[in-house]
């Protein structure tokens, strides 16, 4: 395997990973053996079927996009390890292929980048400082509207209720002596 690294547009790397025929093949079979048992062909156990049979029946191509991801997934991360002097990836990559052949297997990776920053002209700013004073009695009052806030209702039973209680009261409301549309609530 052999890869470049090049700049490329709006702060991404592109990087070019060349892999050999004995790669791609190495992959293409593992691909393979990993995914064999997916497929059945009149004749074969399902799973059993031979590599060269299922690409006569489903294309050349049947576990080339399988074989990618196992090159690329055990080769990326290298990559950036080694790269890590020259850029630091801040996404996932976009993935393309640029070739596949008997001769070679070309991916290319857009990979966004931390990009480089200049700062120019930041002497001689003004900046206003602005001072916030903070007073015992502001302190109180958020105290006590968290308190009010987070309070939970209890029930009280040993003492008669008092301003700030919230109490149930059971009513029975009458007119002319007859008790009218809602006027009955119990608790």
């Amino acid at each position: 395997m052999k890869y470049t690294v090049a700049p490329a547009e709006k702060s991404t790397m592109k990087i070019t990973i060349t892999f050999t025929p004995d790669e791609w093949t190495a992959a293409n079979d593992k691909a393979y053996v990993q995914n064999r048992k997916k497929y059945a062909v009149n004749g074969f156990r399902k799973g059993k079927v031979p590599k060269h049979i299922l690409e006569m029946y489903y294309g050349k191509g049947l576990f080339y996009e399988d074989a990618l991801n196992l090159l690329f997934g055990e080769h990326y991360g290298a990559i950036l390890a080694k790269e890590k002097e020259n850029f630091t990836e801040v996404g996932d990559p976009a993935l393309s292929v640029e070739d596949i052949s008997d001769k070679q297997v070309v991916l290319v990776a857009q990979v966004p980048v931390k990009p480089d920053v200049e700062i120019e002209k930041y002497k001689g700013i003004k900046i206003t400082e602005y001072e916030y004073t903070v007073t015992d009695e502001s302190v109180n009052k958020d105290i006590e509207a968290t308190r009010e806030r987070i309070a939970e209702k209890v029930a009280v039973t040993d003492r008669p209720a008092k301003d700030g209680d919230t109490v149930n009261i059971d009513f029975k409301g009458t007119l002319n002596g007859k008790v009218f549309e809602g006027g009955i609530a119990d608790k």
